[in-house]
C-alpha cells in the first residue's frame, strides 16, 4: 500500500477523533459560563482556612437571558433524582476530584411548588452554604463513579481547587417554566494551612 496513502487515511483519522474529542467536550458545560440563560457562581470569601474546618461559601444564581424563568434554591442535592449539587475539590494538576459523601441541603425530600422563585432578566439570589471537607471522597474520572467503601479523605495542608456543578431535572410539582439543566460554577483556589500550635 502506497505510503502516501497510508499517512493521508492516518491524518484523516487524527482529525476525526480529535474532531469527535471536541464534539463531546462541547457538550460539558464550561466552568463559570451560563446553561439556558442561568449563571452560577461560587463565592468564598475566607479563601485560607485551617485543616479540619469547614468551608462556608454562597452561591449565587443569576438569569443572563432576556425571558425570566423559574428556579428552586432549596432542598439541593435531594435523593429523589430531582436536584443533585457536587461540591468538586481538585488539587491543580491533577486527575483526581473529590466531593463529600453527603451535600444533603435543607434535608432530604423533594421541592413543593411553593418553593420555587421567578428569576426575571438580570435578578439574582444567593445561598449561604458550607462544606466539611472531612467527609470527602473520590471520583473515578474515567467512569464517573465513587470508589464506594474507600476510606474518607480529608484536606491536608496545601492548593486546592473548587467548584460546584448543580443539575437540576424535571419536578412533576414545578412550574412549566422551571430551569432544567446541568451548570457548573467557577473555579475558585482555596488554601489550605496547618493550625497554629499553642
Amino acid at each position: 500500500m502506497p505510503r502516501g496513502f497510508v499517512a493521508a487515511v492516518g491524518a484523516l483519522f487524527c482529525i476525526v477523533v480529535v474532531s469527535l474529542s471536541n464534539a463531546v467536550r462541547a457538550e460539558e458545560p464550561q466552568p463559570g459560563e451560563p446553561v439556558e440563560g442561568l449563571q452560577l457562581s461560587l463565592k468564598i470569601q475566607d479563601r485560607v482556612i485551617e485543616v479540619g474546618e469547614k468551608i462556608p461559601f454562597a452561591l449565587e444564581f443569576q438569569n443572563v437571558s432576556d425571558t425570566g424563568f423559574s428556579i428552586c434554591p432549596v432542598r439541593l442535592g435531594d435523593t429523589f433524582g430531582i436536584s443533585s449539587l457536587w461540591f468538586f475539590v481538585q488539587k491543580p494538576g491533577s486527575l483526581k476530584v473529590y466531593t463529600p459523601s453527603e451535600l444533603i441541603v435543607d434535608g432530604f425530600g423533594s421541592p413543593c411548588a411553593g418553593d420555587y422563585l421567578v428569576l426575571e432578566p438580570g435578578e439574582s439570589l444567593s445561598r449561604d452554604l458550607e462544606m466539611d471537607p472531612s467527609t470527602l471522597v473520590e471520583k473515578d474520572t474515567t467512569t464517573g463513579n465513587w470508589n464506594v467503601g474507600s476510606p474518607l479523605l480529608s484536606m491536608a495542608a496545601g492548593s486546592y481547587e473548587v467548584s460546584v456543578r448543580l443539575e437540576l431535572g424535571k419536578d412533576p410539582v414545578g412550574p412549566d417554566d422551571a430551569w432544567e439543566g446541568t451548570v457548573v460554577s467557577n473555579h475558585v483556589t482555596v488554601e489550605v494551612v496547618e493550625g497554629a500550635t499553642e
